[in-house]
């Protein structure tokens, strides 16, 4: 396991409750742009291929925690990356 990763392993230990029988989760839909919707591919290919199988859902999840665990500092860095779109419109 590597140094960098070890926080995010341990916030995923974490999060991880056993579901009780009846829980809900909530559904939600939202926009990205198309190189950010291959990305999750990407990501779900690159695990895939050390054996382990992720639906685009538990990038998602994964990727929520693990920008938690940063500094509010680089958290908000890497907002600065993201580009504002209008849900729905063609980019």
């Amino acid at each position: 396991m590597k140094t960098a990763n070890a926080a995010v392993d341990r916030q995923l230990a974490a999060h991880r409750h056993p579901s009780a029988s009846g829980d809900l989760v909530v559904r939600d839909t939202f926009s990205m742009l198309p190189w950010e919707y291959e990305l999750i591919e990407r990501i779900r290919i690159r695990v895939a291929r050390e054996g382990h199988i992720y639906s685009k859902s538990e990038v998602i999840r994964a990727a929520l925690l693990a920008l938690e665990s940063l500094h509010l500092e680089d958290m908000v860095h890497k907002f600065y990356a993201v580009e504002k779109i209008k849900p729905g419109r063609k980019v």
